[in-house]
């Protein structure tokens, strides 16, 4: 697993770094303030599911619904898509890793020809 530097939006763009993501354990980043997305490109030719790790999926039981709970940020990646996971909320995702608390995890299916990017929405 690779600590990924969560880059921080401009008004006037900026140049997100593409970073390879890590076989089978995924990437890291920061997430203290829930603040947090991940741009994942896929250049496979194949489709790639990215994944966000949730810590802790909490269950409502609502008297009219029934049981709600949580499910995992997932998407399905088609081969030249790109696509943006979260911002996810600290209490269901942040753990702490590689002794840094506050990190969010995604895993991508498959790495090869895949980029990911962590970035702090305002």
């Amino acid at each position: 697993m690779a600590l990924i530097v969560r880059q921080n939006t401009a008004e006037g763009g900026f140049a997100a770094a593409l970073n390879a993501p890590t076989v089978t354990v995924g990437d890291w980043a920061d997430n203290a303030d829930g603040k947090t997305i991940a741009i994942i490109r896929n250049g496979s030719g194949g489709t790639i599911t990215a994944s966000a790790t949730v810590v802790n999926a909490p269950s409502l039981n609502d008297p009219v619904y029934g049981l709600l709970s949580k499910t995992i940020a997932a998407a399905s990646i088609v081969a030249g898509g790109i696509s943006i996971l979260g911002p996810f909320p600290p209490q269901v995702y942040n753990q702490t890793v590689s002794g840094t608390p506050n990190a969010v995890t995604v895993i991508c299916s498959a790495v090869t020809s895949v980029t990911i990017s962590f970035v702090r929405i305002p």
